[in-house]
């Protein structure tokens, strides 16, 4: 298991969550801010090409990804979901010449340029296969496993899950990403308290990157419960005893998965590109809610 980790405390506390959940004879951290990084990855690179494997699984397709892929010898290898950056990815690797994010910046010839003065191949004609509960687009048997957390599923009780008259919210951190400020959060939210259940209260689902003191300044205290990120926030979901029947969230891929384990679920998902003034990369990620039944709003400006 080889791991790029943030040196932030909520995403190493995330990877040791995750990770402690299977044995694994070894995992090895990559610290993304370190300058050393790029002689470490080619240090695992090198002792890697020693063996020989069956599958290699990528959860996302990042140049070192791409270096490992076009260098070790494996039988198969499958981009495996792994939230908003992985279901963008797939999209523009299943159809190229539509999505133009592949293209390489002139940083990822730069580190390309790097990994060949020592010898490694930055390209080849292998096939990247897709392990996916995400793709709807027609793509060939053999290059995609569609699947509907079927493990997950049998973990917490899927095909006899009580679910109760509750409606959770989970967070994105929108403020963080620079998409929208303190001010249209509030609109957002006073929305949503308008809508959905007024009065009822609601569990909030921290995002990782999100600042619990300044969502407490523009949330309706009364209404809101709020939960601290333990880990990906499916599994906070599923790990009470009843699950929501309403699950409300804006840009999250934790609203198709829930969706896809639970079709009964009513899943809505508030479109706040008005808010936020853009769209673009976010409109794609609306049809993909479309495209697994889930119900998108447009928040408006006032």
């Amino acid at each position: 298991m080889i791991l790029n980790s943030d040196p932030d405390e909520a995403s190493l506390n995330n990877l040791s969550s995750l990770t402690s959940t299977l044995a694994w004879s070894e995992i090895r951290y990559l610290n993304r801010q370190r300058k050393s990084r790029f002689l470490a990855q080619l240090r695992i690179t090198r002792e890697l090409e020693e063996g020989r494997f069956n599958r290699i699984f990528i959860g996302e397709w990042s140049s070192f990804a791409r270096i490992l892929f076009h260098n070790l010898r494996f039988d198969e290898a499958y981009l495996l979901d792994d939230g908003t950056a992985t279901i963008r990815q797939q999209r523009e690797l299943c159809d190229p010449d539509r999505y133009l994010g592949l293209k390489k910046r002139l940083w990822d010839k730069y580190r390309d340029f790097r990994f060949k003065a020592f010898g490694l191949k930055t390209s080849s004609q292998r096939e990247l296969k897709f392990y996916s509960a995400f793709i709807k687009e027609k793509i060939s048997s053999e290059k995609i496993i569609v699947h509907s957390f079927n493990y997950l599923r049998s973990q917490f009780n899927g095909d006899g899950r009580r679910f109760i008259e509750k409606t959770a919210f989970i967070g994105t951190n929108l403020i963080g990403a620079g998409l929208c400020d303190a001010s249209r959060m509030q609109l957002l939210h006073q929305f949503f308290d308008k809508n959905f259940s007024p009065g009822e209260i609601v569990d909030y689902y921290l995002h990782r990157s999100e600042n619990e003191n300044l969502l407490r300044a523009y949330l309706t205290q009364s209404r809101y419960n709020l939960i601290p990120y333990r880990g990906p926030l499916e599994l906070n979901l599923l790990a009470k005893d009843a699950t929501p029947r309403t699950v409300v969230s804006t840009i999250s891929s934790a609203l198709v998965t829930i969706k896809v384990m639970f079709p009964d679920i009513q899943a809505v998902a508030l479109d706040v590109s008005q808010l936020t003034g853009r769209s673009g990369p976010a409109d794609w990620f609306y049809d993909l809610f479309e495209q697994h039944n889930i119900q998108v709003i447009k928040v408006p400006l006032t």
